[in-house]
Formats: structure tokens, C-alpha cells, sequence
């Protein structure tokens, strides 16, 4: 059998803030591992499939909504007032006029993962999409606004999970660890292997 080819891809940090940590990305198959003697969790097409998806976690608690001009309000009840300027370093808004039917009802959010990622390898797309096999998320009033880049040709672009607010009288809530989006890698190798290595902002 010949050796799966193995694809590096670089991950950093993009914020400079020490309080709170980014949570390095996580494969779907440490997430949900493969058990003895289950059919299922030891099928080659689900095991293949899982190694190209990746959880990542949010580094913070997240208690947010929007009023009633849909602009982003609220905040977890443990932020200390002294944070509050990074706590919305994490959000982002886009102006009405940019989003579906230039209406405010579809404005679209961003929460910003703070994370970049890059490849030596040419033509490593990745695709921000959402935590589909989590059920705990998928009571959360959104919409996702899925991107895919080449991360060669584009490398450590600030990457952010976007989405509209589907539920106006809903906030989302989001515990520190709880997934927040997947990253979808994909290479020209079917068969490639994706590893990731932390570097150094310098």
C-alpha cells in the first residue's frame, strides 16, 4: 500500500490578546473516535471523510443578540467591564447594503475565529461551515454564509464564521470549548493526510 501524503498546514494566532486562548483545531475523528468493533465508526468511507473536517472550538463564552435594528447587543455576565472592548473585538457586522436583499433583517454577523492558516502544498481549499454533527448547536438562531479560499495563495487571512440572524428574539449562547464552526480541508491527493502546526507570529 503506498503512503498517504502528508500536508502540513500552518495555523496562527491572529489576536494579541493573552486572555482568552485560541483552541488549536480539532479533527472530527479525535472528536468523535472510531470504536472496536462498531461497523459503523470503523467504516474506511466515514473515517475518510471525518479526517478532512475540523472543530473549532470558541476560545470564549458567548452570550449575544441583536435589538430591534438587528445591531448585535448583550454580553455573558462574566466579562468584566474591562473587557468589554475585547470581548467585541470578536464580532463584526456587515452594513445592510452588502447582505441579501440590502435589508437590515438579513444583515450578516461575524464572529472572528482570530485564527490564519497557509500550506507550502498549491491548491488547499478550505471552507468555513457549520457544526452540522454537534446537536447542541443546532438549536442557535443562524443561518450560515459559507467561504471557501485557497490557503496557498491566500495564506493566514483572518478567518471568520459568518452567518444571518434567523431569529431575532433569540440570542446566540455559546460556552468556552463548544464548537463554534468546522474547516473543511480538501487537496488535489484525495488521499492526503492533513496535519496541523502551530507558528510563530514572528
Amino acid at each position: 500500500m503506498a503512503k498517504k501524503k502528508i500536508v502540513k498546514i500552518g495555523w496562527l494566532a491572529l489576536s494579541e490578546m493573552n486572555d482568552p486562548l485560541l483552541i488549536p483545531p480539532e479533527s472530527l475523528n479525535k472528536t468523535f473516535p472510531a470504536r472496536a468493533g462498531s461497523n459503523y465508526g470503523m467504516c474506511p468511507s466515514i473515517l475518510d471523510a471525518k479526517s478532512q473536517y475540523f472543530v473549532i472550538r470558541s476560545p470564549i463564552d458567548i452570550e449575544v443578540g441583536i435589538d430591534k435594528d438587528y445591531t448585535l447587543c448583550g454580553v455573558p455576565k462574566n466579562i468584566e467591564k474591562g473587557r468589554l472592548r475585547d470581548y467585541f473585538d470578536f464580532f463584526a457586522q456587515m452594513p445592510p447594503h452588502v447582505c441579501r436583499h440590502n435589508s437590515k433583517e438579513y444583515r450578516i454577523t461575524q464572529i472572528k475565529l482570530w485564527m490564519g492558516f497557509a500550506s507550502d502544498d498549491k491548491n488547499v481549499m478550505l471552507t468555513v461551515l457549520p457544526p452540522f454533527l454537534h446537536p447542541e448547536t443546532y438549536d442557535r438562531p443562524t443561518r450560515p454564509v459559507i467561504g471557501r479560499l485557497n490557503i496557498h495563495d491566500w495564506p493566514y487571512r483572518h478567518i471568520n464564521y459568518a452567518f444571518e440572524w434567523t431569529d431575532p428574539n433569540k440570542k446566540i449562547i455559546v460556552k468556552r470549548g463548544e464548537p463554534l464552526c468546522y474547516i473543511h480541508l480538501t487537496h488535489p491527493d484525495p488521499e492526503a493526510v492533513f496535519r496541523f502546526v502551530e507558528c510563530d507570529p514572528a
